[in-house]
């Protein structure tokens, strides 16, 4: 204080850099509780019961770790449901998105050093597609809210690269996103890779001791990996996160087998193709034809699993125990892991006589992702909003209205943001269409950054130019 009693000018320019900086936390925290209240009120915060329910809710009722680890669904959300039960699991799940949504404002404000941002990358998922996976009986919801977590914390960790808890978080999350949610999986490679660039954005260089950090990153998310699938491999002699690999491949390759395969294929899958055959026939489906588009055979996946896949190898597993049986032989497999690894030699065997097909599939897969991005009013907006903003600034400053001067210094983390949302997107919807179509609730989860990404650019763009515009103001005023 001056002896006068009142406080020097740059005490009161600190206290309002502090309110700045305070007032989007407070905003967030608004918006959370509005959305929370407006959920309630609406009756959203309620389970509901999907086709995928039952199983996790067997799984979760598994007394036995053999039979847990050899068991088609990954355990990580029956373990919630155990905690919570499925009556009670939305108001859970849908904390874990909200502390998502605030690790990402932590996040994206250390990373580019800009509050604001970080409430521009939070807002968006507090009325995106991804609420409307609340509720539903199954892990979609609560893995996007893991992930919201898992790059979380790798942008805090990128400003704070020695913090010891934020590697343990983020080593604990990614552990968590794909025990919960399989798919995920591939955060384990995605992650160091997106680390790397953006550390080196950032930091507006890529040096060897960026290369050793994402090194040692990588590191930490493959080993417990690695050690989780060793230890399920010593338990029940299967190496990997799930029996599921190849329940999910013949969703596709049962599709692709036809009568000229039949005799090509090695003779342990000709018994059980040509019966996946005869039972397609039956539904009145037809094999895969590529030039007709994928759509129409992607509307059979479930029912080729579940209704013709699984069955004809239970059928041919079960009458090959009982041979084995009957010649004294040791039988200790479980059921379900027996059945995931015939199905996987299997469906390898057919996709590999009908490699074009299975591109194509691939392709339009993908082409049925993208275009989804039509639909998502949280994605056009923002990008259209985008494009019409760098086009008139890109006029403005061709036409010399305007310099961008503060804007090329946070250029890079702004490229950084943006990479991270585009390569989310679309490195999911490839890992989804490799086997599957990227239909409603997979789509929810790949787009799940995208928005954020675009909004903080925006949000950067249009601060630069209201700065602009308030320095122009000033300067008129006090010549």
């Amino acid at each position: 204080m001056n002896l006068n009693g009142t406080a020097p000018a740059g005490a009161w320019r600190r206290i309002g850099a502090t309110t700045l900086c305070l007032l989007p936390v407070f905003l967030l925290a608004v918006q959370i509780f509005w959305v929370h209240q407006d959920l309630v009120e609406g009756h959203r915060v309620r389970p509901i019961r999907v086709p995928d329910t039952a199983s996790y809710l067997r799984l979760a009722r598994m007394s036995t770790i053999d039979g847990a680890l050899s068991h088609y669904r990954s355990n990580g959300y029956p373990l919630l449901l155990r905690i919570f039960t499925w009556r009670e699991i939305a108001g859970p799940e849908l904390w874990v998105f909200f502390c998502g949504v605030l690790a990402l404002f932590a996040g994206t404000w250390a990373y580019t050093q800009r509050a604001w941002l970080g409430l521009a990358a939070a807002s968006p998922l507090l009325y995106g597609d991804t609420l409307k996976l609340l509720g539903r009986v199954q892990p979609d919801f609560v893995a996007c809210g893991l992930v919201l977590l898992s790059v979380s914390w790798l942008l805090l960790l990128i400003a704070r690269p020695r913090n010891v808890l934020l590697w343990i978080l983020l080593v604990l999350s990614v552990f968590a996103s794909y025990q919960v949610r399989p798919a995920t999986l591939f955060l384990i490679g995605w992650l160091p890779v997106m680390g790397w660039a953006l550390k080196a954005l950032r930091e507006r260089t890529s040096s060897r001791a960026t290369l050793v950090w994402a090194g040692g990153l990588a590191t930490a998310v493959v080993v417990p990996y690695l050690m989780f699938a060793g230890w399920r491999y010593a338990r029940i002699g299967e190496f990997g996160l799930v029996a599921f690999g190849g329940y999910n491949m013949s969703g596709l390759a049962a599709s692709l087998i036809d009568d000229e395969m039949l005799d090509e294929l090695d003779e342990p899958h000709q018994w059980a193709a040509r019966r996946i055959l005869m039972k397609r026939q039956r539904r009145g489906w037809s094999p895969y034809r590529a030039g007709e588009g994928s759509l129409e055979w992607f509307e059979q996946y479930s029912e080729n699993i579940w209704r013709v896949s699984v069955w004809t190898a239970k059928d041919q597993l079960l009458s090959g125990r009982e041979v084995a049986r009957a010649r004294g032989e040791e039988i200790g497999q479980s059921l379900h892991v027996a059945v995931n690894r015939y199905l996987r030699s299997l469906s390898r065997d057919v996709i590999q006589r009908r490699l074009g097909k299975y591109v194509r599939w691939v392709r339009d897969a993908n082409l049925f992702g993208w275009k989804k991005l039509g639909g998502s009013p949280w994605v056009i907006w923002p990008a259209g909003l985008l494009l019409v903003t760098v086009l008139g600034l890109w006029t403005a400053r061709q036409a010399g209205l305007w310099s961008a001067v503060a804007l090329e210094a946070m250029a890079p983390q702004l490229l950084g943001m943006l990479l991270l949302g585009v390569t989310f997107f679309l490195a999911y919807i490839f890992l989804v269409s490799l086997l599957s179509y990227p239909f409603t609730r997979y789509y929810y989860g790949t787009v799940l950054l995208l928005p954020s990404a675009l909004c903080v650019v925006l949000a950067a763009l249009w601060g630069e130019v209201l700065g602009a515009l308030w320095m122009r103001r000033r300067a008129v005023v006090e010549p």
